[in-house]
C-alpha cells in the first residue's frame, strides 16, 4: 500500500515558481539599457571627434565644475565651457573666468579633423591671457575599438 501511495505522489504536479530563470532575463535587459549611458563622457562640452594616442595621461581636473575647457570644432567653431564664443572675445573670457577662481590651466578638446590654424588662434589667445598649462583632451588607442 506504501509503494502505491509513493507512486500517486510522485505523479503530482509541482507548483513551485521558479523566479531565478526571470531575475536572470531582467538583469540583462537592465544592463541593455543601462550600458549606454556608461558611455556618456561630459555633457558639459560640445562633442569633438578628438584624436587618438598611444599612452595618454588621465587629467582628472578636467572634470571640475570650474575648469577652462575649450572646444575646437571641426568648423572653426570655438567654444568656451559649453558657450559659443568668438576668437575675439575669448581672452576676456578667460581672463574673467581666471579671476573667479577657475585654475590657470585650459583643456583642449580640439577635433581629429580641424584646421590647425583654428588650434593655433586658440592658443594665441591663451597666451595673451597669461596662462601656460595647456592640456589636449584625447583618447586612448587601445580603446578604439571597445567604443
Amino acid at each position: 500500500m506504501k509503494t502505491l501511495e509513493r507512486l500517486r505522489r510522485s505523479n503530482k504536479l509541482i507548483s513551485e515558481i521558479n523566479v531565478v530563470g526571470f531575475l536572470s532575463v531582467m538583469v540583462v535587459l537592465l544592463y541593455i539599457f543601462m550600458a549606454p549611458s556608461i558611455y556618456v563622457i561630459d555633457g558639459r562640452t560640445h562633442d569633438a571627434n578628438l584624436p587618438y594616442a598611444n599612452h595618454p595621461v588621465p587629467m582628472p581636473g578636467a572634470n571640475r565644475e570650474d575648469a577652462i575647457i575649450i572646444v575646437v570644432s571641426r568648423d572653426g567653431m570655438i567654444y568656451l565651457n559649453n558657450e559659443k564664443t568668438e576668437l575675439a572675445e575669448l581672452p576676456a573670457s578667460i581672463h574673467a573666468l581666471v579671476k573667479s577662481g577657475s585654475p590657470k590651466v585650459a583643456y583642449f578638446r580640439a577635433d581629429a579633423r580641424a584646421r590647425y590654424r583654428f588650434v593655433r588662434d586658440a592658443l594665441e589667445a591663451l597666451q595673451a591671457v597669461g596662462i601656460e598649462k595647456v592640456a589636449f583632451l584625447v583618447w586612448d588607442r587601445e580603446d578604439k575599438g571597445k567604443l
